[in-house]
């Protein structure tokens, strides 16, 4: 088993994530969770950037 060291320090208020993947087990922090969505549903078809206030609009497939 490979051990890897990372040069971070991680704070006791930072997010940490553990994923046990059978041999391999992956360790994620953060300092912040993203919880906030970046745009606003209008309808159907068209949606709001709420940083730039730009309407755009959704690519719509044909088929599912």
């Amino acid at each position: 088993m490979a051990v890897s060291k990372v040069d971070a320090f991680i704070n006791n208020h930072d997010y940490v994530r553990v994923t046990d993947m059978g041999h391999i087990t992956e360790v994620q922090y953060m300092e912040h969770w993203n919880r906030t969505c970046p745009i606003l549903k209008l309808n159907r078809s068209e949606y709001l950037v709420k940083s730039t206030g730009e309407i755009g609009e959704f690519k719509q497939s044909e088929t599912r």
